[in-house]
């Protein structure tokens, strides 16, 4: 399961889940919208339109997440999932790339309401990780 796995270890694969319902809620909460527009204020632009269009995903790096997300956002899911916020951060840079790809499947933006229909398509993470 590549990278998570590397992250969390075997023995954990709770914490996995949680980061992924953690992205899920976030996303259904900011919308892709929002998250896109945190992402390209902070210039990760180039990177975000990566995880929309077809094709490989450029990386983030963790810190690179805390500053799009916010430190507020990271220590409440540290806190939610007990983890550190190191690991969240870490998380969320294999996580977010993933997630957002994945809800972009033709390289457009969806709307709110279908986004939020479509948030099941997260299930599968794990398995492409």
């Amino acid at each position: 399961m590549g990278q998570l796995h590397r992250l969390f270890g075997k023995s954990n694969p709770e914490h996995q889940s949680e980061l992924i319902e953690a992205v899920a809620t976030l996303i259904g909460v900011e919308g892709l919208g929002g998250i896109i527009l945190r992402f390209a204020a902070t210039g990760l632009g180039p990177q975000v339109e990566s995880w929309i269009q077809p094709g490989p995903n450029q990386r983030v790096a963790p810190r690179q997440v805390r500053a799009a997300v916010g430190d507020d956002v990271i220590e409440q899911i540290a806190a939610d999932a007990n983890l550190s916020t190191r690991h969240v951060e870490q998380g969320l840079a294999i996580i977010l790339p993933r997630a957002i790809d994945r809800l972009t499947p033709d390289g457009t933006v969806p709307s709110s309401a279908n986004i939020r229909r479509s948030l099941g398509r997260l299930d599968g993470l794990l398995q492409a990780s």
